[in-house]
């Protein structure tokens, strides 16, 4: 896990992004001059090139600047990113319900029409017609309280 190239860069910002020992990374490569850690506190480029790599020191304060504003933003857009899909399913679930001529109620319809127009004419008989909207009940056709209405009779 470095910054040597930007195909472990990318790699190292993605372990960083999962929260998966960023802690450690971010401490390693804050490190300065240690018994353990041989640095150059200032390096030129021939000191990279008998090295064969990166060899100056790091800086906590810029290691913990930096990883801790990652950390914060990526954790933001993948937190709005989850919030925005559960946000857009539950729209377009409730858009489905309120609709008012959905798939369930096209089906409902079709079989009712069907029970009054079996050789699927188009037409009903206008004598059906009520019979046809008790058939259907609400929200497309007429319930039982209408039956007892006193407009009705």
């Amino acid at each position: 896990m470095n910054f040597t190239n930007p195909l472990n860069a990318f790699f190292t910002l993605i372990v960083v992004a999962t929260g998966e020992s960023f802690s450690d990374i971010m401490d390693v490569l804050g490190q300065s001059q240690t018994p353990h850690n041989h640095c150059v506190e200032e390096p030129k480029f021939s000191d990279f090139q008998k090295a064969g790599m990166p060899v100056g020191c790091g800086s906590y304060m810029l290691s913990y600047a930096f990883f801790g504003a990652f950390v914060i933003l990526v954790n933001f857009v993948f937190l709005n990113l989850f919030v925005a899909i559960i946000l857009n399913g539950y729209f377009e679930t409730t858009d489905k319900e309120s609709q008012a001529m959905n798939s369930d109620m096209l089906g409902i319809f079709k079989d009712a029409w069907s029970a009054f127009d079996p050789d699927a004419t188009g037409f009903i008989k206008i004598h059906y017609f009520a019979d046809f909207m008790f058939e259907l009940q609400p929200p497309l056709g007429w319930g039982e309280s209408f039956k007892k209405s006193p407009k009705r009779q």
